[in-house]
């Protein structure tokens, strides 16, 4: 499946946001909507 999104001429070495997703990883202490 390709998508033409420009991933192909991003270079895959330098991500920008390299900390993006690294919060997801535990649970947010503002998340109380389970509560």
């Amino acid at each position: 499946m390709a998508i033409n999104d420009g991933l192909a001429n991003a270079p895959a070495n330098t991500p920008q946001l390299p900390n993006l997703l690294s919060g997801y990883s535990v649970r947010p202490t503002w998340n109380v909507a389970g509560v």
